[in-house]
Order: structure tokens, then C-alpha cells, then sequence
């Protein structure tokens, strides 16, 4: 995360505030009133650090069925009808205390309490800023309302010499050098940038930086235009490093009001594996919910590069246990984790079936898309999954039609809500049906031809869900090949992926006629797994490769993707004699490790290949050539021969 970019959004939010305080100044609730009978109790507290400023602080509820403020020296508690709100907590004081702003789900049920932080911009030390721009920083957030606003004259030098108004603007780089908390700048051109920066410049006067209204919006545009120019501001040196930070160190980064060592800390937690585990379980039930949600982003990062053996199950087990967490960020943390993949027992199945009928619509789509990932264990939830997908919303409706097929389920009601789903408005919602077509247990005489449909959507994420579905609902006859082959040539990658990976499950009788298609995705075809599935598919179709798809495999032991290659070579091996020439011409690609395979195959061939041991013999024996092509060339002889060559 940039640190100038959290500043800029910092500043956006003073900004709001400002205004937001004015429109609601005259605003103020009589809370103390009896609350309606469905308006839930909301209690806010504000932490600066480890320090509970709740009383000094000011909460305001920006948005949502309702407005209020709640002033300092107040009670932080309100109630309120249920709904979505923008929350916001400001801290009057002299340290320049940066606002903090959320959105909360308010669900109607039990009291809820929402957990805002507030930062000091001078205790922060501004992300390596050095004291005097912390400063000046701080200033700028400082709200003092009584404070009245200098009106400052400046005089404005005028010169009317010709050569002073076309000189273009310098940039004060020591300025620029202090601002950046004592970064060298040195290899920046002033003239360059000024250059860039035109006049621009004379209104970013950094070396008065502490008397002007400068916010880090124009530091980070000063950046961009760097960038763009490609002078490369190294503002990663702003970052704080927690590589060699201990446990409890990062522990507190967590849970300090630094963002940006809470996110390094965060990433660094998630790194370690394993090992950050004790540190995670017990961050993962502290009572302050942005510690909770901060210890469980950490644990959705870390499924990224998962653990394995006892520490997946003690990943798995924390992540269970957040989807029965009061903050609602924290459950969907949890369920986005959990959609990664990885077990997941009947027991949490219930918890995420219980969470896709939340009322906040990310935290459904996140549990429909862990419920997908459980595949056939999620099966008892079929009937809730049913519902979901008929609802209007897409976000849901689509990872709900796309569980069902994950899940395999098996009702009539799954089955015609999926063939309903395909037909439906929204491409998200067809995709999920159309990746579903090939799991739910309905007839294929009508799941094949809607998926074939499919593959003439205008999206690709629908083409490529048909396709997918198609493979998984192989073997097809040859007339629904010959409908399929046309995808062969589709623009999307996967869907051409798929789609091939379709067509090589049919019998070898029914793949003559994607041979052709097949040895032009191999030859051609700019994406390697494409590549490797047909190449798959010619080694599937066996003899009805020849001779239509000899040279196409003979160039493909020289591709770059190995997975390919190998395919290739052992398709060429199963050949047998009918490939000899193909294989034997190998022999003198440029490549060594096309040279390898090729010598590797004609020793598969055995006797077959005898004509070839002259050549393999004088590979063999070239004392310029690489030593894996030689030592296979040997193997190659004594195979086919049944003696080894005399060196």
C-alpha cells in the first residue's frame, strides 16, 4: 500500500468531515427517547492507540435511514432501524487527529457495537516523514473550530524581462528531499521535472510547505507525473519494514492505529505460515472488532499460499469459528477464505449455508462461493441454494446456480433452476449456470444442448462455464463434436481450453474430425495450456493423428511450455513407426531440449526405430553437444539395439 495514497484518501475524508459536520450541526437527536420497536441498539466506541476516546470524540451516522450526531461528552450509543450506514468518528483536539470513517450493516436482531479508530497524525510520525513535514501535516488535520483562519498577503513579484517569463519553473529538490522523510533525489533532473510540471509547479512551493494549505493529493499527482516521466520515486522507502519484527511485535502493529504497519504486518503474518499461527488465534479474539477483522484478512491472505497437515486444519478451524463473529467484515473474511478451497466438514457447511441468507449481499456471495468450493459436502443446503438462485440480485443468484452444480445436486427443483438460469438477463447469472450445467444430476439429453447454446454467448465467462460443462459431461457423439469445433477458434483462451478438453474425452472413431482444429491450436495457439490440451487431443485420437497431426507434434517438442512438449513426445511415442520420420527430424532442432526429447522417444520406439542409430551414435559422440542431449542418445541406442555404444 502506498503511504501517500492512504494520506490522499486521509485528506478526502478531512474534507468530508468538514462539510458533513456543517450539514449536520443542527442535527443532534434527543437520544435518550424511547426506541422504536424494531430500531436496533448501536454502541460506538473510538480508540485512538490503545486509548478509549469514545467521550471526547464526535460520531456522526452520515448515511442510512438515519442522521444523527452524537457530540462529545455524550453517550455513544444510538438507535437506529435497520439498514446500511456510513459512520464517522472525529476527535477535536491539538494533535491533528486523522477521522475514521466505516460502513456498517446494521441487521435487525441483537445490539451491535461498531469499533472506529482514530490516528494522530503526530504520533504516527507520518510514515517516515521527518518532524518538521509531520508537523505541518498534522496542522493541516487539526480541527479547532474556534480557530479563525489567517488571511495571509503575499506580495507577487512581477519582472517583465522577456527571458524570466519563459523560464520555466524549478523545483526546490532539498524540499523535496525533506518531505520525503530524507530520501536522496539524487539522478531527478530539476529541469526535467520542471519541465513536466510547467507552471504547475509554482503553486507546489514545497520549501513553505508548513505555511501553505498543501495536501498529499498534489504530492502524490507530483508523483504520478515522475512516474509517467520514467523517474522512479522510490516512496517504498516510506514503507515500514516488519521482515525481521517478532511476534508480538507485529502483534501490536496489528493492533495499532498505524495503517500502514497494521497492513505490513498483516502480509507479514500471512507470510510466515504456520508459525504466525498462535499469534493469529489469539488476535482472532480480541475484543476490539478491527483487531478481529485485521487477524482474519491476515488469514484469508494466507490461503494465497496455503499451509498444509495440522496447521490447514487450525486455519480451517479459525475460519469456521469467524463465521459466527458479531462484525460482519470478519464473516466475510472468513467465507471468502473458505472459498479458496480446502475441507470443509458438514458442521461449517451449516454455518455458511446460515451466512449466504445474511442480509448483507457480500457476505451471501461469499458463502454461496465457499459452499461451491465444498463440492459434494454441501449437498444439505441444497434446498437454501435452490432459493438463493432465483434471486433478482445477480451476485447472488450466479455463485448460487454455480454451487448447485459444485455441489452436485440432484432435486428436480436444482435442475430447473439451472436450465431457468441459463436463459437468464444478466451474463453473471448465466455463467454460474452455465458452469453448473455440467454437475447438477439431470438428464443430459437436456443439459448438452443448452450448454452447447451456451457457447455462442456474447460473454466469454458464459462460453467458457458451457465448455467447462461440456467436459465435464463427456464423451459426446460425433455430431456434437462437429457442433463444438467452431469454439476451437473462440477468442477466450479458456473457453478454447475447455472446449478442446471437451472434445479429446470423445472416442477415438468420433476425434477424426478434430484432428485438423487440434494441430492448429498446437502449432499456433499463444497460450500454453491450450497448447497442452491439444496436444492431449492428438495423443487421444492415436492413429486417426496420421498423418494430419504427425508435424504438428514433431514442431511441439520444441514448445516452450514443457507440459506441452512431453505431451507431445509421448503421443509421438505411442505412434510408434508411423512417426519415425517426424521424430527423427527432432533430431536437428536448435533446440536442445526439443533434441533430448526427440532421442528420448525414438529409445520408446525400440526396434522400430533402427534406421535412426547412425545419427544417435554421432550425438553420442560430438563432444560439443549438451550433455543431456548426448547421455539420452546413448540410452536411445542401448535401447533399441539391447547393447550399449562403445564411447
Amino acid at each position: 500500500m502506498n503511504p501517500l495514497c492512504v494520506m490522499d484518501w486521509r485528506r478526502h475524508l478531512f474534507t468530508a468531515l468538514v462539510c458533513s459536520t456543517m450539514l449536520f450541526a443542527g442535527a443532534v437527536l434527543a437520544l435518550g427517547a424511547a426506541a422504536a420497536n424494531d430500531d436496533v441498539e448501536v454502541a460506538v466506541e473510538v480508540y485512538r492507540g490503545d486509548e478509549d476516546v469514545s467521550q471526547e470524540s464526535r460520531v456522526i451516522f452520515l448515511t442510512g435511514p438515519a442522521s444523527l450526531v452524537l457530540e462529545p461528552g455524550e453517550e455513544k450509543r444510538a438507535y437506529v432501524a435497520p439498514g446500511e450506514y456510513e459512520i464517522m468518528a472525529l476527535l477535536e483536539d491539538d494533535e491533528g487527529s486523522i477521522p475514521s470513517q466505516a460502513r456498517v450493516v446494521v441487521e435487525a436482531g441483537s445490539p451491535m457495537t461498531v469499533t472506529l479508530e482514530i490516528a494522530s497524525v503526530a504520533d504516527l510520525g507520518l510514515f517516515g516523514m521527518d518532524p518538521d513535514a509531520a508537523e505541518a501535516m498534522a496542522k493541516m488535520f487539526s480541527m479547532e473550530p474556534d480557530a479563525p483562519e489567517e488571511e495571509v498577503d503575499t506580495p507577487v513579484e512581477t519582472d517583465d524581462s522577456e527571458a524570466d517569463m519563459d523560464r520555466e519553473p524549478q523545483p526546490d529538490m532539498d524540499a523535496l528531499a525533506d518531505l520525503f522523510g530524507g530520501m536522496d533525489p539524487a539522478g531527478l533532473d530539476p529541469e526535467e521535472i520542471a519541465g513536466a510540471f510547467d507552471e504547475t509547479w509554482e503553486d507546489w512551493d514545497l520549501e513553505d510547505m508548513d505555511e501553505e494549505d498543501m495536501d498529499m493529493q498534489d504530492i502524490g499527482a507530483m508523483i504520478g507525473m515522475l512516474e509517467d516521466m520514467g523517474i522512479h520515486v522510490p516512496v517504498e522507502e516510506l514503507a515500514v519494514d516488519l521482515s525481521d519484527a517478532s511476534y508480538a511485535e507485529l502483534g501490536q502493529a496489528l493492533k495499532g492505529s498505524d495503517p500502514m504497519a497494521a497492513d505490513r504486518a498483516m502480509e507479514e503474518l500471512a507470510a510466515r505460515g504456520a508459525a504466525a499461527l498462535p499469534t493469529l488465534q489469539s488476535l482472532a479474539v480480541h475484543d476490539r472488532d478491527a483487531v478481529r477483522q485485521r487477524a482474519y484478512d491476515s488469514l484469508y491472505r494466507m490461503q494465497s499460499r496455503p499451509v498444509s497437515g495440522e496447521a490447514a486444519v487450525t486455519v480451517h478451524d479459525l475460519l469456521v469459528q469467524g463465521l459466527e463473529d458479531p462484525s460482519l467484515l470478519v464473516r466475510r473474511y472468513a467465507a471468502d477464505a473458505l472459498a479458496m478451497g480446502g475441507e470443509t466438514p458438514a458442521w461449517s457447511v451449516e454455518l455458511l449455508g446460515r451466512n449466504a441468507q445474511a442480509d448483507d449481499i457480500e457476505l451471501r456471495a461469499a458463502s454461496l462461493r465457499a459452499l461451491a468450493a465444498a463440492g459434494p459436502a454441501a449437498q444439505s443446503q441444497e434446498e437454501t441454494v435452490v432459493t438463493l438462485a432465483g434471486d433478482p440480485n445477480p451476485a447472488v443468484s450466479g455463485p448460487a446456480l454455480a454451487a448447485l452444480g459444485a455441489m452436485e445436486a440432484s432435486s428436480v427443483e436444482a435442475v430447473e433452476v439451472v436450465l431457468n438460469g441459463t436463459a437468464a438477463d444478466d451474463a453473471v447469472a448465466r455463467a454460474g449456470a452455465a458452469a453448473a450445467l455440467g454437475g447438477v444430476a439431470g438428464p443430459k439429453e437436456r443439459l448438452v444442448p443448452a450448454a452447447l447454446h451456451l457457447l455462442h454467448d456474447s460473454s466469454p465467462d458464459v462460453r467458457q462455464g458451457a465448455a467447462g460443462s461440456l467436459a465435464d459431461m463427456a464423451p459426446h457423439e460425433t455430431m456434437m463434436i462437429a457442433q463444438m469445433l467452431p469454439a476451437f477458434h473462440d477468442e477466450d483462451s479458456g473457453v478454447r481450453r475447455n472446449v478442446v478438453r471437451a472434445t479429446r474425452k470423445a472416442s477415438v472413431q468420433d476425434l477424426s474430425a478434430a484432428v485438423l482444429p487440434a494441430a492448429g491450436l498446437l502449432t499456433d495457439d499463444p497460450d500454453s495450456k491450450v497448447r497442452h490440451e491439444a496436444a492431449l487431443l492428438l495423443a487421444a485420437a492415436g492413429s486417426e493423428a496420421v498423418p494430419r497431426g504427425l508435424q504438428a507434434l514433431g514442431r511441439a517438442l520444441d514448445d516452450s511450455y514443457g507440459a506441452a512438449a512431453d505431451a507431445a513426445a509421448a503421443a509421438l511415442s505411442a505412434l510408434g513407426s508411423s512417426a519415425l520420420s517426424v521424430v527423427v527430424e527432432g533430431l536437428e532442432s536448435p533446440n536442445a531440449k526439443a533434441r533430448t526429447r526427440a532421442a528420448s522417444v525414438l529409445g520408446d520406439m525400440g526396434d522400430a526405430a533402427a534406421q535412426a542409430v547412425p545419427r544417435l551414435l554421432e550425438l553420442v559422440a560430438d563432444d560439443d553437444e549438451e550433455d543431456d542431449v548426448r547421455a539420452e542418445a546413448y540410452f536411445a541406442v542401448e535401447r533399441i539395439t539391447g547393447e550399449r555404444p562403445q564411447l
